[in-house]
């Protein structure tokens, strides 16, 4: 038996317009780490979802397989935005509304405090976990004040209607120094620290209806590469496909000379060598990180911008849903079949070598074709562990 989807439709405030819609014609959304996700829902224009939505409102998938074993659960919850008419050559109008994942709140704020604020828009020798549930704290939620030293009122449950929180600090990740100041919140959680942080980022609706924000050491999902719940792809197990292998070492640096505040002899300068460094492998990069406060912060940089210049060894193949090994958020009802959702580490074969990955991301396309037949495609994005 194949997928079967609904959407549950929902005011800002959490309060039920359409407990289940399951006559869209089109529903795709992809699930992603450290970042929103998006929802596409595609109505005729004269659909009564088109005339009882609005903006902001929630909006959840709901999935299940029988046949798998994977029972009725919500695998994405997604916020309206855009909408797109388009009249065809027959005078019919369909209406695709663009929804966005909860991270995508973090995008509605800046960090917004003037530079060289400590432990608001600057952080030294701080734990990842920590600065990124301050920036959350002191620009969404009620923390979000005048008499907090924010430029402006950020509280999100004021006029947005969205209560955020942050989950309790434990203050984990790596201990990383960074300056924010005008920085964008998700940008800053998502493209600065979470590179750096040893762990994963994410933004789930709680059960008292809050938008929660919570680190996650490690990463988002479970580590299956190894145990009972080892999760395997390989094209002996007819769960892999087009295999490709490369290495590519033109573009990459393992030092970096990293030129911070100052002017001619006193300006801070520091070498910083990154995972690939060697002797006989030393490709230098110059990171100007006039930007940053202190010294530690600098290295950051250094150490971020050698990150994104590692050697990249591309391993790539498409995933095949089986029986055996299937993508399901919630686990299935039978103890045979291996399963992952998005975040999760598992562990691919090729040629011999085994390769960790994480699932980066999900993507998902179900579309009504004709005589009512329901096609669905799953698209798994996996990213170098």
């Amino acid at each position: 038996m194949q997928d079967e989807y609904y959407i549950k439709h929902l005011d800002r405030d959490m309060t039920v317009k359409r407990a289940m819609i399951n006559d869209f014609l089109r529903l795709r959304y992809r699930k992603v780490v450290n970042a929103a996700g998006r929802l596409d829902l595609e109505f005729n224009a004269d659909h009564e979802f088109a005339s009882n939505v609005e903006p902001l409102d929630v909006i959840e998938v709901w999935r299940r397989n029988v046949g798998l074993g994977i029972p009725w659960h919500r695998d994405f919850v997604a916020l309206y935005f855009d909408l797109d008419e388009d009249t065809d050559e027959s005078v019919i109008t369909t209406a695709v509304f663009t929804c966005f994942g909860l991270m995508d709140v973090l995008r509605w704020r800046q960090v917004g405090f003037p530079a060289g604020i400590d432990n608001r828009s600057s952080f030294s020798a701080v734990s990842a976990e920590t600065v990124a549930k301050t920036l959350v704290d002191y620009n969404l939620t009620s923390l979000a004040t005048v008499g907090n030293g924010r430029i402006r009122s950020g509280d999100l449950a004021v006029g947005m209607g969205f209560t955020v929180v942050t989950a309790a600090d434990l203050g984990g990740g790596n201990v990383i120094s960074q300056t924010f100041y005008n920085t964008n919140v998700l940008r800053a959680v998502t493209d600065v620290i979470q590179p750096i942080a040893g762990g994963d980022f994410d933004v789930t609706l709680n059960g008292s209806a809050q938008l929660e924000f919570e680190f996650y050491p490690g990463q988002r999902g479970d580590d299956k590469r190894t145990g009972a719940d080892r999760v395997e792809f390989s094209l002996s197990k007819g769960n892999m496909a087009n295999p490709s292998y490369r290495e590519n070492r033109s573009r990459a640096a393992t030092t970096a000379i990293v030129a911070g505040q100052g002017v001619g002899d006193d300006r801070y300068y520091s070498i910083v060598t990154g995972a690939d460094y060697a002797a006989d492998f030393d490709i230098e990069m110059l990171v100007d990180a006039r930007s940053e406060w202190d010294s530690s912060g600098a290295d950051d940089m250094g150490g971020a911008a050698l990150y994104d210049r590692r050697i990249d060894y591309e391993f790539d193949f498409d995933v095949l849903q089986t029986e055996a090994t299937m993508y399901s958020s919630v686990p299935v009802n039978v103890p045979t079949r291996k399963t992952y959702k998005v975040g999760d580490l598992v562990v691919a074969f090729y040629k011999g070598i085994a390769f960790p990955r994480k699932v980066r991301g999900v993507d998902i396309d179900v579309q009504f074709r004709s005589l009512g037949r329901v096609h669905v495609t799953i698209d798994v994005e996996t990213e170098r562990v």
